[in-house]
C-alpha cells in the first residue's frame, strides 16, 4: 500500500459509520463483550438481531446492551 492510498483508506474510516448485527450464533464471546468492543472502538450502530432467543431474552440483552 502506497503512502497516499494509506492515507486515503485512514481519512475514510474515520468518515465511515459502523453498523454492527449481532448473530449469537457467531460469536465465540458472545453479544455484549462483541458490542462492547466494538462500540468502544468505532461503532456507533447496533441492530440486535436473535433467531433463537425468546422476547423476553432479547428484551432483557437489549437492555444490557442499550446501558453500554
Amino acid at each position: 500500500m502506497t503512502p497516499k492510498n494509506f492515507i486515503r483508506k485512514s481519512f475514510l474510516l474515520k468518515e465511515i459509520d459502523f453498523y454492527l448485527v449481532t448473530d449469537s450464533g457467531l460469536s465465540k464471546k458472545g453479544t455484549l463483550p462483541d458490542v462492547r468492543e466494538v462500540v468502544e472502538s468505532v461503532c456507533r450502530i447496533v441492530q440486535h438481531r436473535e433467531k433463537n432467543k425468546s422476547t423476553k431474552e432479547m428484551v432483557e440483552e437489549a437492555s444490557e446492551i442499550k446501558r453500554t
